[in-house]
């Protein structure tokens, strides 16, 4: 047999034979988990994902050249599926649970987290909201102290809509969220911040990008950190987060 036959019968074995499944995962685009918290994720033009968190995992995938396909889901998934490599990525608050679980590619941007008060409320410190009930959303976790304080009662909601409709309603005596959440539901309910009591700050906190734990070492991994510091370093991801909260305020 020659060896230009040779050569042709084993490449036609070679496209027949099962890819291995480690192999088969190669070149096959990212599932990047944005959270469904308005502006950070939201329901897009035709189906696509918006907000501010898709945008920077689209830029993130063009500067990387790592492809990477969007779904919005309720942050309770995002955590589970990137901690068990369902899922490829995702970027929220930071949390103990995905610190263990995952790996952290770095720094996104950074929350302000607050205590929105109804108007005329005497609260100034969180010793005061002993014995009130202050609304949080489900799956974040904002800040240590107000967590492990039992006197506070708190109240479950799905967004800072929510928060905002039921205290000026009297159901509520304080909301805990995030400053840019509260922000753009504000503007969305066409309501003026004369509605409401000077916040309580209780810090800032840091927003990080993380990645399955079987990536480690993958090279895509690598790209999307450069490019995730690129970003960082142009201030890029401040404007965006500048565009979709205070531009609107």
């Amino acid at each position: 047999m020659s060896l230009h036959r040779r050569t042709l019968l084993a490449s036609s074995a070679a496209a027949l034979w099962p890819v291995p499944a480690a192999r088969a995962q190669q070149g096959r685009p990212w599932v990047a988990d944005v959270i469904d918290i308005a502006p950070w994720g939201r329901p897009g033009a035709n189906g696509a994902v918006g907000g501010v968190y898709g945008e920077v995992f689209r830029r993130l995938s063009q500067l990387s050249g790592c492809a990477m396909d969007l779904r919005l889901v309720p942050i309770g998934r995002a955590v589970a599926e990137v901690s068990s490599g369902a899922a490829q990525a995702t970027m929220m608050l930071e949390r103990e649970d995905l610190n263990r679980a995952a790996v952290s590619l770095g720094t996104v941007t950074t929350l302000e987290i607050e205590v929105w008060l109804p108007k005329g409320s005497p609260v100034r410190g969180l010793d005061d909201l002993a014995g009130k009930t202050v609304a949080t959303l489900r799956g974040p976790a904002y800040h240590e102290e107000f967590d492990a304080d039992n006197r506070i009662l708190k109240y479950q909601v799905a967004n800072a809509r929510q928060q905002l409709e039921m205290m000026r309603k009297g159901r509520l005596d304080g909301a805990l969220g995030v400053r840019q959440n509260f922000l753009v539901a504000m503007h969305e309910l066409g309501w003026g911040g004369d509605q409401f009591a000077d916040p309580l700050w209780l810090g800032s906190r840091r927003v990080l990008l993380w990645v399955a734990p079987g990536l480690r070492e993958a090279p895509c991994t690598r790209r999307v950190s450069d490019a995730l510091a690129t970003m960082r370093r142009s201030g890029e991801i401040d404007r965006m987060v500048a565009k979709a909260v205070y531009a609107k305020v």
